[in-house]
């Protein structure tokens, strides 16, 4: 029996993903930065992060972070800032940004906002809302508990996947593929036509995923905010 517990130990250490840095708190959320670093979340800071795991402190604290080409967003206890302007949206859990527009996601809604103008468009979900992201062809991916669900253009909501064990967070990635994190030990799996297929195992205690940009931060590695405090990285197989 000890052996056995050991193999599981050994197996468990072999599997998990690995670390790129530490030291950054429990961190939230990560989104890729214009210039090449990831942008984390954490309960002790934002900071850039880049694909030798250096990390620069940026500013305070966040619950969420999201990057456009030309701004970088922050969530803070219900009020959205950045460079030159704030929006307040109490109550919100999340953001992301993309396909022109900021989206803010909300336990039981999603809004699309213009942050210039302040125009809000409000869109209800079905059950506990948890993580929003950028989702294939212009779409968003929402992740609830239980189901990970598309959001289209036209506000339609499709679940991708359902019955899922305490999901967290989902990405999408270059070839249009989407992931999602959940199960109990926390996993990441791949949405396919004919279901969920597990790619990588032992994930901890994710928070938000988001695919690199490359360089040294190559677009086949899944970047993961570790509650734990670490900022992580799987390669899904192909």
């Amino acid at each position: 029996m000890i052996l056995l517990a050991l193999l599981g130990c050994l197996d468990e250490l072999l599997e998990s993903p690995y670390v790129l840095a530490t030291g950054i708190g429990e961190a939230r959320s990560v989104s890729a930065r214009v210039e090449g670093r990831l942008l984390v979340a954490t309960g002790t800071g934002v900071y850039a992060v880049d694909g030798e795991g250096h990390a620069e402190r940026l500013g305070d604290g966040a619950d969420a972070v999201a990057v456009s080409p030309t701004r970088e967003y922050a969530l803070r206890q219900g009020r959205v800032t950045w460079d030159g302007g704030a929006l307040d949206v109490p109550g919100a859990i999340d953001l992301t940004v993309g396909y022109d527009r900021l989206v803010v996601l909300y336990p039981d809604a999603v809004e699309h906002m213009e942050p210039d103008t302040g125009a809000r468009r409000r869109v209800p979900l079905s059950g506990v809302a948890r993580a929003v992201s950028l989702g294939p062809d212009g779409t968003y991916l929402v992740v609830s508990e239980t189901t990970l669900y598309r959001l289209g253009a036209d506000d339609t909501l499709t679940p991708l996947a359902t019955s899922l064990v305490d999901a967290r967070a989902a990405a999408t990635d270059a070839k249009g593929q989407v992931f999602v994190a959940q199960g109990a030990p926390e996993e990441l799996w791949r949405v396919e036509p004919a279901g969920l297929v597990s790619v990588a195992r032992w994930l901890g205690d994710p928070r938000d995923l988001q695919f690199g940009v490359g360089g040294l931060l190559p677009a086949e590695n899944l970047y993961l905010a570790n509650g734990a405090g670490t900022l992580d990285y799987v390669r899904p197989p192909p």
